[in-house]
């Protein structure tokens, strides 16, 4: 089977996570810089000619030819290559480059032009809430839950959404971001759940890369406009 190397420099060493959900990808730290390596794949030479390294193709004997060359000129360094889903570890907030074999990555919220789901979560000020549950039909509430919070914030999850004053996200996962926004690197939903721990079933409300909560998920109410009316006069 083929192989690929991209030798990165230290300091481009996070750069590696953009490589992290593809399989038979090894890594190896060295003193000035990181090597990766692996099988080539379909959507493999676009993916790592966008990292900031010399790519290389791997010969049978380790020999390595610099890409686009026909001639080797250089050898795989020796060492303890490691799978890159162990070498790189998503963190929160700040990046940070730690000694050894463990690169923290930073999981971050950036603007898309991709086209956006249907959002299912909406961040909405209490006032306007109550404003609907007043006058809505208990059809378009079945639907809903919500959480309220103590500064006046209510996080109405479900669909359809009412249209109201607020912050419309995308929920997956229990994950609820801003809408025109994805979290970067792009890893699966659920590796991102995971990297802000808590109970599973806990809603994390993720509004900026460095603000974010976790809402216990026995906060989250379904909603009728007793069970509203109640919460809201608890809050008060």
């Amino acid at each position: 089977m083929r192989e690929w190397a991209v030798q990165l420099p230290k300091q481009d060493a996070h750069t590696a996570s953009r490589l992290r959900d593809c399989s038979g990808v090894v890594a190896l730290e060295l003193d000035a810089s990181i090597w990766l390596r692996g099988p080539y794949a379909e959507d493999t030479p676009l993916r790592i000619a966008a990292l900031p390294g010399q790519r290389y193709d791997v010969l049978d004997d380790g020999q390595l030819i610099l890409h686009g060359n026909r001639v080797p000129s250089a050898r795989l360094p020796k060492g303890d290559w490691i799978l890159l889903t162990s070498f790189v570890q998503l963190s929160l907030p700040t990046a940070r480059y730690a000694s050894g074999s463990i690169v923290p990555v930073p999981l971050r919220l950036e603007r898309t032009d991709e086209n956006q789901s249907e959002a299912g979560a909406l961040l909405v000020q209490s006032h306007h809430w109550l404003a609907f549950i007043n006058t809505a039909p208990a059809i378009r509430l079945a639907p809903l839950r919500f959480a309220v919070a103590s500064d006046d914030r209510v996080l109405v999850i479900g669909q359809p959404l009412p249209s109201l004053p607020g912050t419309y996200l995308s929920f997956t996962n229990n994950i609820a971001i801003p809408t025109g926004f994805r979290w970067q690197p792009a890893v699966e939903p659920p590796i991102a759940r995971s990297v802000f721990g808590g109970e599973p079933e806990a809603v994390v409300l993720w509004t900026t890369t460095d603000d974010w909560e976790r809402i216990p998920a026995d906060a989250i109410t379904t909603v009728t406009r007793a069970a509203v009316r109640a919460t809201m006069a608890m809050e008060r």
